[in-house]
């Protein structure tokens, strides 16, 4: 050893490589590892939140269309009872100009006419 260097100097040199230095070493690559993790997990929330998010509104959509749906039906069903009426039926038929058919006389041929 060099006169020059007093103990206390080399040991305050020495420390970096003391167990000491490698807990600390550790400490910092165990709180990069735990903010890499925090940080994942967080990523994974919002993504989650995200998705939660797009399925009440599809939900919301949906039920809004269904009701549409619900009040067309309820407009045709009272359209459909409305024309179940055999005086309505008779009223736009005069309408339209239709005439009751008369006596229908259908013609029947011996044997398989469609075959021939």
């Amino acid at each position: 050893m060099t006169p020059n260097i007093r103990k206390n100097r080399i040991r305050t040199t020495y420390i970096p490589h003391s167990s000491r230095a490698v807990s600390f070493t550790m400490l910092g690559l165990t709180n990069a590892v735990l903010a890499v993790a925090a940080a994942l997990l967080l990523l994974y929330y919002v993504m989650q939140v995200n998705v939660l998010a797009a399925a009440t509104w599809e939900v919301r959509d949906a039920s809004a269309r269904l009701a549409a749906l619900r009040e067309d039906r309820d407009t045709i069903a009272a359209h459909i009872a409305e024309l179940d009426d055999r005086s309505v039926l008779q009223e736009l038929a005069d309408a339209a100009g239709l005439v009751p058919a008369g006596t229908v006389v259908y013609l029947v041929e011996p044997g398989a006419v469609a075959a021939r």
